[in-house]
């Protein structure tokens, strides 16, 4: 939706194409961050491009969404092919380059990584739509109406 959303992060983790902000394109997975403001945009966008997107929300620290944020996912979820919560890491704003360490989560052995960068890992699988939870598919825009995918808890 706009620069520093976490586009570029979601994009190497799925090896997919980074199409940067978004200007109106279609697009199979649109990102924002969970902020009011983000997700109005997004809502907007949506509204206006043919199909459901997988919508990828990426949550601005390590609180949950507050209740705006979440009504607000939970009103745009029916127009989307899924809306998935990115959890936080919070130590990716204390590296030079967080991209190298997202590069190297997606080679790596679940069990070796921390608590948040699974979840992290866990939400991404939701939206390529690898995830157990995930709807099972021939392709990653198949609509399900109405849910709000959170990343299930690491154990």
């Amino acid at each position: 939706m706009s620069g520093g959303v976490g586009t570029t992060s979601l994009a190497t983790a799925l090896r997919a194409q980074d199409g940067g902000v978004h200007r109106g394109e279609r697009v199979q997975v649109l990102v924002c961050r969970a902020t009011t403001e983000s997700l109005l945009r997004a809502a907007t966008a949506i509204g206006r491009m043919p199909g459901q997107p997988i919508l990828a929300v990426n949550a601005v620290d390590g609180a949950r969404p507050g209740r705006a944020v979440t009504a607000r996912m939970t009103l745009i979820a029916p127009y989307t092919a899924r809306t998935v919560l990115l959890p936080h890491v919070a130590r990716w704003r204390e590296l030079p380059r967080p991209i190298d360490d997202i590069r190297a989560l997606t080679t790596a052995a679940r069990r070796d990584l921390d608590r948040s960068s699974r979840r992290w890992l866990d939400a991404v699988d939701q939206i390529a739509g690898t995830a157990p939870t995930a709807p099972r598919a021939a392709s990653t825009l198949v609509p399900m109406v109405g849910h709000v995918l959170r990343p299930e808890r690491a154990r």
